[in-house]
Protein backbone atom coordinates (compact mmCIF):
# COMPACT_ATOMS: atom_id res chain seq x y z
CA UNK A 1 0.00 0.00 0.00
CA UNK A 2 1.58 3.56 -0.68
CA UNK A 3 2.54 5.29 2.33
CA UNK A 4 0.50 8.34 3.62
CA UNK A 5 -2.88 7.41 1.88
CA UNK A 6 -5.87 8.70 3.70
CA UNK A 7 -7.87 5.89 5.76
CA UNK A 8 -10.93 5.03 4.25
CA UNK A 9 -14.37 7.42 5.09
CA UNK A 10 -17.09 5.66 6.57
CA UNK A 11 -19.21 8.30 7.77
CA UNK A 12 -19.73 12.06 7.76
CA UNK A 13 -18.76 12.85 10.90
CA UNK A 14 -15.56 10.78 10.67
CA UNK A 15 -14.39 12.56 7.57
CA UNK A 16 -14.98 15.88 9.34
CA UNK A 17 -12.71 14.84 12.11
CA UNK A 18 -9.67 13.71 9.46
CA UNK A 19 -9.97 16.84 7.84
CA UNK A 20 -10.07 18.74 10.70
CA UNK A 21 -7.25 17.16 12.54
CA UNK A 22 -4.67 14.10 10.92
CA UNK A 23 -5.05 11.04 12.84
CA UNK A 24 -1.77 10.15 14.40
CA UNK A 25 -1.17 7.12 12.08
CA UNK A 26 -1.92 9.27 9.00
CA UNK A 27 0.64 12.44 11.19
CA UNK A 28 3.75 9.56 11.56
CA UNK A 29 3.36 8.55 7.82
CA UNK A 30 3.74 11.91 6.56
CA UNK A 31 6.13 12.75 8.98
CA UNK A 32 7.99 9.75 8.29
CA UNK A 33 8.08 10.16 4.39
CA UNK A 34 9.13 13.78 5.21
CA UNK A 35 12.27 13.14 6.96
CA UNK A 36 12.63 10.61 4.48
CA UNK A 37 13.34 12.78 1.47
CA UNK A 38 14.93 15.41 3.52
CA UNK A 39 17.41 12.01 4.65
CA UNK A 40 17.57 11.54 0.38
CA UNK A 41 17.94 15.60 -0.47
CA UNK A 42 21.01 15.37 2.24
CA UNK A 43 22.32 12.52 0.94
CA UNK A 44 22.52 13.64 -3.23
CA UNK A 45 24.24 16.44 -1.92
CA UNK A 46 27.12 14.36 0.05
CA UNK A 47 26.88 12.33 -2.60
CA UNK A 48 27.19 15.09 -5.82
CA UNK A 49 30.21 15.98 -3.62
CA UNK A 50 31.62 12.92 -3.71
CA UNK A 51 31.22 12.75 -7.57
CA UNK A 52 33.06 16.48 -8.08
CA UNK A 53 35.67 14.79 -6.16
CA UNK A 54 36.45 12.03 -8.14
CA UNK A 55 36.58 14.30 -11.24
CA UNK A 56 39.44 15.87 -9.35
CA UNK A 57 41.22 12.46 -9.20
CA UNK A 58 40.87 12.91 -5.23
CA UNK A 59 39.46 9.40 -3.87
CA UNK A 60 40.13 10.14 -0.11
CA UNK A 61 38.32 13.26 -1.09
CA UNK A 62 35.39 11.27 -2.55
CA UNK A 63 35.21 8.62 -0.06
CA UNK A 64 34.91 11.18 2.84
CA UNK A 65 32.09 12.73 1.12
CA UNK A 66 30.36 9.10 0.38
CA UNK A 67 30.65 8.67 4.55
CA UNK A 68 28.60 11.86 5.18
CA UNK A 69 26.10 10.80 2.46
CA UNK A 70 25.47 7.51 4.60
CA UNK A 71 25.16 8.85 7.55
CA UNK A 72 22.11 11.05 6.18
CA UNK A 73 20.37 7.90 4.30
CA UNK A 74 22.34 4.30 4.70
CA UNK A 75 20.91 2.98 1.86
CA UNK A 76 21.33 5.99 -0.53
CA UNK A 77 21.89 3.59 -3.87
CA UNK A 78 24.01 5.84 -5.85
CA UNK A 79 26.97 6.18 -3.16
CA UNK A 80 27.26 2.55 -2.84
CA UNK A 81 27.04 2.49 -6.45
CA UNK A 82 30.02 4.76 -6.56
CA UNK A 83 31.81 3.59 -3.74
CA UNK A 84 31.58 -0.08 -5.34
CA UNK A 85 33.26 1.42 -8.54
CA UNK A 86 36.04 3.34 -6.71
CA UNK A 87 37.07 -0.50 -4.86
CA UNK A 88 36.94 -2.03 -8.43
CA UNK A 89 38.97 0.69 -9.78
CA UNK A 90 41.37 -0.42 -7.30
CA UNK A 91 40.70 -4.41 -7.70
CA UNK A 92 39.79 -4.41 -4.27
CA UNK A 93 36.89 -7.15 -5.55
CA UNK A 94 36.33 -9.04 -1.96
CA UNK A 95 35.36 -5.16 -0.79
CA UNK A 96 33.52 -4.21 -3.77
CA UNK A 97 31.05 -6.84 -3.86
CA UNK A 98 28.94 -6.23 -0.58
CA UNK A 99 29.00 -2.28 -1.46
CA UNK A 100 27.37 -3.13 -5.12
CA UNK A 101 24.96 -5.65 -3.06
CA UNK A 102 24.00 -2.54 -0.39
CA UNK A 103 23.51 -0.14 -4.12
CA UNK A 104 20.83 -2.76 -5.22
CA UNK A 105 18.99 -3.56 -2.15
CA UNK A 106 19.09 0.10 -1.37
CA UNK A 107 17.84 1.04 -5.09
CA UNK A 108 14.69 -1.36 -4.11
CA UNK A 109 14.13 0.16 -0.57
CA UNK A 110 14.25 3.84 -1.93
CA UNK A 111 11.90 3.30 -4.91
CA UNK A 112 8.61 5.30 -3.44
CA UNK A 113 11.17 8.00 -3.23
CA UNK A 114 11.79 8.42 -6.97
CA UNK A 115 8.86 10.41 -8.16
CA UNK A 116 9.04 12.60 -5.26
CA UNK A 117 13.16 13.58 -6.49
CA UNK A 118 12.44 12.76 -9.92
CA UNK A 119 12.84 16.30 -11.06
CA UNK A 120 15.70 17.56 -9.09
CA UNK A 121 17.21 13.99 -9.89
CA UNK A 122 17.36 14.79 -13.21
CA UNK A 123 18.54 18.30 -13.61
CA UNK A 124 21.57 17.15 -11.30
CA UNK A 125 22.36 14.03 -14.26
CA UNK A 126 21.43 17.03 -16.83
CA UNK A 127 24.22 19.53 -15.58
CA UNK A 128 26.47 16.67 -15.46
CA UNK A 129 26.03 15.79 -18.90
CA UNK A 130 26.67 19.53 -19.98
CA UNK A 131 29.81 19.34 -17.97
CA UNK A 132 30.77 16.06 -19.90
CA UNK A 133 29.61 18.16 -23.08
CA UNK A 134 31.97 21.31 -22.29
CA UNK A 135 35.05 18.64 -21.11
CA UNK A 136 34.64 17.24 -24.12
CA UNK A 137 34.79 20.22 -26.69
CA UNK A 138 37.28 21.41 -24.98
CA UNK A 139 39.62 18.45 -25.25
CA UNK A 140 38.53 18.21 -29.32
CA UNK A 141 39.76 22.16 -29.49
CA UNK A 142 43.13 21.16 -27.02
CA UNK A 143 43.72 18.02 -29.69
CA UNK A 144 43.43 20.21 -32.74
CA UNK A 145 46.70 22.49 -31.47
CA UNK A 146 48.58 19.20 -31.38
CA UNK A 147 51.16 17.43 -33.82
CA UNK A 148 49.81 14.04 -34.80
CA UNK A 149 51.90 11.96 -32.51
CA UNK A 150 50.77 13.60 -29.14
CA UNK A 151 46.99 13.38 -30.19
CA UNK A 152 46.15 9.34 -29.22
CA UNK A 153 45.88 10.51 -25.28
CA UNK A 154 43.79 13.37 -26.00
CA UNK A 155 41.61 10.82 -27.93
CA UNK A 156 41.46 8.38 -25.50
CA UNK A 157 40.39 11.55 -22.94
CA UNK A 158 37.75 12.55 -25.35
CA UNK A 159 36.46 8.52 -25.34
CA UNK A 160 36.36 8.18 -21.74
CA UNK A 161 34.17 11.59 -21.63
CA UNK A 162 31.67 10.38 -24.06
CA UNK A 163 31.44 7.08 -22.33
CA UNK A 164 30.62 8.76 -19.36
CA UNK A 165 28.19 11.02 -20.91
CA UNK A 166 25.98 8.17 -22.17
CA UNK A 167 25.94 6.47 -18.73
CA UNK A 168 24.34 9.80 -17.60
CA UNK A 169 22.52 9.57 -20.50
CA UNK A 170 21.17 5.97 -19.93
CA UNK A 171 20.59 7.07 -16.11
CA UNK A 172 18.50 10.13 -17.22
CA UNK A 173 16.39 7.38 -19.09
CA UNK A 174 15.91 5.33 -15.68
CA UNK A 175 14.79 7.85 -14.16
CA UNK A 176 12.38 9.08 -16.97
CA UNK A 177 10.61 5.68 -16.40
CA UNK A 178 9.33 5.47 -12.94
CA UNK A 179 9.93 2.63 -11.29
CA UNK A 180 12.02 0.32 -12.55
CA UNK A 181 14.15 -2.43 -11.22
CA UNK A 182 17.81 -2.51 -10.53
CA UNK A 183 19.59 -0.64 -13.37
CA UNK A 184 21.77 -2.37 -15.97
CA UNK A 185 24.73 -0.27 -14.68
CA UNK A 186 24.46 -1.81 -10.93
CA UNK A 187 24.23 -5.53 -12.83
CA UNK A 188 27.14 -4.96 -14.92
CA UNK A 189 29.56 -3.91 -11.90
CA UNK A 190 28.22 -6.70 -10.09
CA UNK A 191 28.98 -9.53 -12.86
CA UNK A 192 32.29 -7.67 -13.41
CA UNK A 193 33.35 -7.60 -9.73
CA UNK A 194 32.10 -11.40 -9.70
CA UNK A 195 34.00 -12.22 -12.61
CA UNK A 196 36.88 -11.09 -11.07
CA UNK A 197 35.96 -13.46 -7.86
CA UNK A 198 35.87 -16.05 -10.14
CA UNK A 199 32.70 -16.56 -9.79
CA UNK A 200 31.74 -17.12 -13.24
CA UNK A 201 28.09 -18.39 -12.82
CA UNK A 202 26.84 -15.52 -10.74
CA UNK A 203 28.28 -13.06 -13.20
CA UNK A 204 26.33 -14.70 -16.27
CA UNK A 205 23.07 -14.37 -13.84
CA UNK A 206 24.03 -10.57 -13.81
CA UNK A 207 24.98 -9.89 -16.87
CA UNK A 208 21.79 -11.64 -18.09
CA UNK A 209 19.69 -9.41 -15.55
CA UNK A 210 21.28 -6.22 -16.80
CA UNK A 211 20.37 -7.40 -20.28
CA UNK A 212 16.77 -7.78 -19.79
CA UNK A 213 16.54 -4.61 -18.32
CA UNK A 214 18.67 -2.79 -20.81
CA UNK A 215 18.76 -5.23 -24.14
CA UNK A 216 21.69 -2.25 -25.81
CA UNK A 217 23.63 -2.63 -23.05
CA UNK A 218 27.16 -3.17 -24.57
CA UNK A 219 29.28 -3.54 -21.75
CA UNK A 220 27.20 -6.22 -20.55
CA UNK A 221 26.52 -7.99 -23.69
CA UNK A 222 30.46 -8.18 -24.44
CA UNK A 223 31.35 -9.57 -21.39
CA UNK A 224 28.83 -12.40 -21.33
CA UNK A 225 29.53 -13.00 -24.91
CA UNK A 226 33.37 -13.37 -23.47
CA UNK A 227 32.00 -16.05 -20.79
CA UNK A 228 30.33 -18.09 -23.37
CA UNK A 229 33.17 -17.79 -26.00
CA UNK A 230 35.87 -18.85 -23.26
CA UNK A 231 33.55 -22.02 -22.37
CA UNK A 232 33.51 -22.66 -26.09
CA UNK A 233 29.94 -22.18 -26.40
CA UNK A 234 30.45 -20.06 -29.42
CA UNK A 235 26.92 -20.49 -30.69
CA UNK A 236 25.24 -18.85 -27.57
CA UNK A 237 28.16 -15.86 -27.72
CA UNK A 238 26.96 -15.02 -31.59
CA UNK A 239 23.77 -15.26 -30.08
CA UNK A 240 24.04 -12.63 -27.58
CA UNK A 241 26.44 -10.28 -30.37
CA UNK A 242 23.62 -10.59 -33.05
CA UNK A 243 20.76 -9.80 -30.52
CA UNK A 244 23.11 -7.05 -29.00
CA UNK A 245 23.69 -5.17 -32.89
CA UNK A 246 20.06 -5.07 -33.10
CA UNK A 247 19.97 -3.25 -30.18
CA UNK A 248 22.68 -0.57 -31.22
CA UNK A 249 25.22 -1.66 -28.71
CA UNK A 250 28.60 -0.74 -28.66
CA UNK A 251 31.04 -4.07 -29.38
CA UNK A 252 33.93 -4.85 -29.22
CA UNK A 253 35.02 -5.69 -32.68
CA UNK A 254 38.06 -7.99 -31.59
CA UNK A 255 35.15 -10.40 -29.81
CA UNK A 256 33.00 -10.41 -32.87
CA UNK A 257 35.67 -11.54 -35.05
CA UNK A 258 37.49 -13.86 -32.28
CA UNK A 259 33.62 -15.49 -32.02
CA UNK A 260 33.29 -15.69 -36.16
CA UNK A 261 36.60 -17.53 -35.86
CA UNK A 262 35.67 -20.23 -33.43
CA UNK A 263 32.85 -20.51 -35.55
CA UNK A 264 34.63 -20.98 -38.49
CA UNK A 265 36.58 -23.72 -37.50
CA UNK A 266 33.52 -25.71 -36.03
CA UNK A 267 33.73 -29.30 -38.17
Amino acid sequence: MRRGTALPVFAFGVATLISARPAPAQAEFRATDAQRVTQYKGATIAFEKALGYMDKKNRDGALDSLNVCFEQMPDFPEGHFLKARILYSEKDFSQALPEIVKAEAGHESTADLRETMLKDRQKALRDRMQKKDDAIREQQAYVATLPMERRQKVYDKINQLQGEKEILNREVQEWSKGPVPVPARYSTLHGNILLRLDKLPEATTQYQAALKVDPAYGEAANNLASIYHMAGQNEKAMEIVTEARKRGAKLHPELSRSIEAALAKKP
